[in-house]
């Protein structure tokens, strides 16, 4: 069974639809798939490291080895669009 929090400034709660769903209607960026049961605003990204984000709230979110190299990416690519 796959259990979805959502995080809004320090608050957890239980989205009412499923993961797929929930990406469909959030734009990237900030929003990234990192793996695949996981969605992250970039926005709140601290630090990637080579299996892991770092959030500004210290949380670790692991990556997985198929997202990786996407995830570098996306976020080259969100950071350039903050410049």
């Amino acid at each position: 069974m796959l259990k979805i929090a959502i995080c809004d400034n320090e608050t957890l709660r239980a989205p009412s639809e499923p993961l797929l769903s929930l990406e469909s209607q959030l734009s990237f960026p900030p929003f990234f798939r990192c793996r695949n049961s996981s969605l992250v605003n970039l926005s709140y990204v601290k630090h990637l490291r080579q299996t892991e984000i770092l959030l500004h709230n210290e949380t670790l979110l692991p990556v997985s080895s198929a997202y990786w190299e996407r995830t570098k990416i996306s976020f080259a690519k969100f950071i350039g669009t903050m410049l």
